[in-house]
């Protein structure tokens, strides 16, 4: 029934050698994690929620001791069930937008990891990329 998935993101990223290796035999996924985690869902004692939104915001712009900043190829992990989440993006999606990056899906992502074909390169157009993902990330356009 329709496209049937090709990747998956485990709950809480967390899956042993064991199940990664059964999961890509018996159903032939790629296993995706995030390289960027805002631990949006986390409150910091005495955070109101605006600064708990400026602090995610932080995290993908400039990093922190624990995370890196996001850069060409980032996944960032945040969840949309938190207010402030979703308060956070509308200013730092225009700033990531403001240094370049574009928003992609993890299949268009893995795509441009790939040569294109010797015939779609000669010919100038790029290779069509699975739309299998609706899960957003980022990497800059250089």
């Amino acid at each position: 029934m329709g496209i049937h998935p090709t990747i998956m993101r485990p709950p809480y990223g967390s899956l042993s050698v064991f199940q990664r290796k059964w999961i890509n035999k018996a159903f032939g996924y790629k296993i995706i994690l995030w390289d960027v985690d805002t631990n949006d869902w986390r409150v910091l004692k005495g955070e109101t929620p605006a600064e708990r939104s400026a602090r995610v915001e932080n995290v993908i712009l400039n990093g922190n001791k624990e995370e890196h900043a996001a850069h060409n190829g980032s996944i960032v992990l945040q969840h949309d069930i938190h207010a402030t989440t979703i308060d956070a993006m509308p200013g730092t999606l225009d700033k990531l937008l403001a240094k370049g990056f574009k928003f992609v899906t993890v299949s268009e992502l893995i795509a441009m990891d790939k040569p294109a074909p010797l015939a779609a390169a000669a010919s100038g157009t790029s290779a069509a990329a699975s739309g299998a993902s609706a899960t957003a990330t980022s990497s800059p356009v250089h």
